[in-house]
């Protein structure tokens, strides 16, 4: 695992928020998206997927539900 697996409250509505954004805006911004949740908050979509389907906030969502991702105050 290159990132965390546990977030606050706050980092985990950052990330989705990013999610969100990176999938309505262009490939060069989506690289900007990646680098800051990659470097500023230590998540790595592929830490969790191999898949290059994308990963939306519902992908997020089920690895909080599933305990791979712990959120914490």
């Amino acid at each position: 695992m290159k990132g965390r697996d546990e977030f606050t409250y706050k980092q985990a509505d950052i990330i989705k928020d990013l999610l969100k954004s990176s999938r309505e805006v262009d490939k060069a911004e989506q690289k900007v998206i990646s680098f800051e949740l990659n470097q500023l908050h230590q998540f790595f979509i592929s830490d969790f997927t191999d898949s290059r389907r994308g990963f939306t906030t519902d992908n997020f969502d089920e690895l909080v539900s599933s305990g791979k991702i712990t959120i914490k105050d």
